[in-house]
């Protein structure tokens, strides 16, 4: 192969431009930040999705499995609503219901022993009165 160039070519090339037989940087160059960006573009989805985990992560464990189940359907369904689901469960705290049950559950029983004790007293002092009248 000859150096010389086409006469109808531009007397002056672009620095980009790879002489014959020369390596081609600029392709070179191209395919790195090409590989960059689909690497960082990739961290960028998957850290966005691990947000609402991240977020959870301090709650009791019935959360974060909730949370992060939705987030995986989010991610394998490419369906944003479970993405934002997830996001919003995890970000507001769920005031907590189950106490308050739990308390006047107990309370209940707790009634219900005095007033069974009561009743039997009750009995056992009748019993007893009705006992002593007949004597």
């Amino acid at each position: 192969m000859s150096n010389i160039p086409n006469p109808n070519a531009s007397p002056h090339l672009p620095v980009f431009v790879a002489g014959p037989g020369e390596t081609d940087v600029f392709l070179i160059v191209v395919v790195l930040i090409l590989i960059t960006a689909v690497l960082l573009v990739g961290v960028f989805y998957f850290s966005l999705h691990a947000l609402p985990e991240r977020l959870a992560h301090g709650a009791d464990k019935m959360k974060l499995q909730f949370v992060g189940i939705l987030s995986l359907i989010a991610m394998f369904t490419h369906n944003n609503y479970f993405w934002i689901a997830a996001l919003l469960i995890a970000a507001i705290e769920l005031p907590d219901f189950l106490s308050p049950i739990k308390s006047l559950a107990r309370s209940v029983k707790a009634q219900t022993i005095l007033l069974k004790e009561r009743a039997a007293s009750d009995t056992e002092s009748a019993s007893t009165n009705s006992a002593a009248s007949e004597n």
